[in-house]
């Protein structure tokens, strides 16, 4: 069967989109990525690699006609510092420059069922790219690329057909050197129309990240405090806060993962050091706040875990369940 296609973006709740406030303190990072945290001077040599198991949890408490199971999906995470040139040139980024790059890919095949009849197999997809400098420059953005294919389901559907509407888009977020100013594209893929393009206006003391660098820019705060910073919501097209509502909780978390340091053994990991927390946005339509459960640092000198994201709820639309996000597998390098 074939789901309906909804042209317009900005009407989606995207995967990982945080989109407030003007004015909101800077925040104090840290290159708690590394082993060794006081590393955040030199970017040469970033390398890293992350693999997360997502899974979906239904709502016991669901009872609507529309209903949705998922098979297991997979995010990857690369991180890796690169020299822009004319040779390996990167949009918005001026040559010569020398910048962390982050890649992440996600994906994840389920199916909608309607008064027990189910739909065909749908795969929810994103591709992002962003760019951007290091923590002396306070992480500050220069550009960012998304892709998504999502279907979004309909719990006021009569049949089967109408439980499910497709989203294709692809979104840029360019800034100024002097972050005052960000450039969105936005291009539904699923329209024949021009892409539109926004300009927004950065106004405000603080941090600004991109939505597509918080997951990882979070691993940088001190994660014994709640934090306030700015970003961009670039299907919404306007800027926001992003806020914890109460200060992170320390525990011993069981993980289970495997970690491999530069070209040594992998090992596998269990019990780590951890701060829980929850983390949302300011904004008319807030939505649900996301749980997130971070490595934390014991060592400046020798950070084992580096601060890494270990696992992650988000809600999904209508309450149907929860999506969990669980680290299984972590490449560091030597840094």
């Amino acid at each position: 069967m074939k789901f309906r296609r909804i042209a317009g973006a900005a009407a989606l709740a995207s995967l990982f989109l945080f989109a407030a406030c003007s004015s909101t303190p800077s925040l104090a990072l840290t290159a708690n990525w590394y082993s060794n945290t006081k590393n955040y001077g030199e970017i040469t040599g970033t390398s890293e690699s992350l693999t997360y198991t997502v899974k979906f949890v239904p709502n016991a408490s669901y009872s609507g006609n529309v209903n949705v199971e998922y098979e297991a999906g997979k995010l990857t995470m690369a991180l890796r510092d690169i020299n822009v040139s004319a040779s390996n040139p990167v949009e918005n980024v001026p040559t010569g420059s020398h910048v962390y790059h982050l890649h992440s890919e996600y994906s994840m095949t389920g199916k909608f069922s309607y008064k027990g009849q189910q739909t065909d197999a749908f795969t929810d997809a994103f591709t992002s790219d962003v760019y951007f400098l290091g923590v002396a420059d306070s992480l500050r953005p220069i550009y960012s690329s998304k892709r998504v294919e999502s279907h979004i389901p309909f719990t006021g559907a009569e049949k089967l057909e109408d439980v499910c509407v497709q989203y294709s888009y692809l979104y840029t977020a360019a800034y100024n050197d002097a972050l005052t100013e960000t450039t969105i594209t936005q291009r539904d893929l699923a329209s024949t129309d021009e892409a539109e393009v926004t300009t927004r206006k950065l106004s405000g003391g603080g941090t600004f990240l991109d939505n597509e660098q918080i997951l990882f820019a979070i691993r940088g705060l001190d994660l014994s405090a709640s934090f306030t910073f700015r970003t961009v919501n670039p299907a919404g097209k306007s800027t926001t806060s992003v806020y914890t509502p109460e200060a992170p909780s320390m525990e011993d978390y069981t993980a289970n993962f495997s970690m491999q340091v530069g070209s040594g053994e992998a090992k596998t990991v269990g019990t780590v050091k951890a701060a829980r927390l929850k983390f949302g946005y300011n904004a008319a339509n807030p939505g649900q706040t996301q749980t997130a459960v971070y490595a934390r640092c014991t060592n400046p000198d020798e950070n084992l875990y580096r601060n890494v994201l270990l696992h992650l709820e988000i809600d999904a639309l209508y309450s149907l369940g929860t999506f969990h996000y669980d680290l299984s597998s972590a490449v560091f390098n030597n840094k």
